[in-house]
């Protein structure tokens, strides 16, 4: 076999392995399209409800977070003020009600995603005296000393600026 064999056989070989190269490649660009694919369908999915829990369109971007202590409270004026079962938003305390401390920049009837809490909503505000606090209404005295106190709670709101 002279120098112009050889030449074809390592032709040949180089061509063979680029060919696998090249296949290998693409099953992996296949693979990686099919998991990006996937990946935004989730990303879709949790953005949906997402969503529905803030009650409005989710934006990753505005999603603020910190971590609070949390404290429950019942409608008693030793508690509140004269108007135990009204908030300082003027409505009456319900279900999923929280007054929140000032130094939290969440604004008034936001809707607030307590990890390990559920969904609540800001309608009302602490003395100035707490921080970094969240004040959950229950209906009865049992009720909220049931829920105690819950230290470094992670809770999430959507920001409208």
């Amino acid at each position: 076999m002279g120098t112009k064999g050889i030449i074809i056989i390592i032709l040949l070989f180089w061509i063979g392995i680029t060919t696998l190269l090249f296949s290998a490649a693409r099953r992996l660009e296949k693979n990686t399209e099919a998991k990006i694919a996937l990946l935004e369908n989730k990303i879709k999915a949790e953005e949906e409800i997402l969503s529905h829990v803030f009650q409005q369109k989710f934006n990753i971007n505005k999603l603020r977070t910190a971590e609070v202590k949390v404290h429950a409270y019942n409608s008693e004026v030793r508690q509140c003020d004269k108007n135990p079962h009204e908030t300082s938003t003027g409505l009456i305390v319900s279900p999923n009600c929280v007054a929140v401390s000032r130094d939290l920049p969440i604004p008034k009837f936001k809707h607030i995603l307590a990890v390990g809490i559920g969904t609540l909503r800001n309608e009302d505000t602490m003395g100035e005296s707490n921080k970094k606090s969240l004040d959950i209404w229950m209906p009865d005295r049992i009720a909220a000393k049931a829920f105690g106190v819950k230290e470094k709670v992670k809770i999430m709101w959507l920001d409208d600026e």
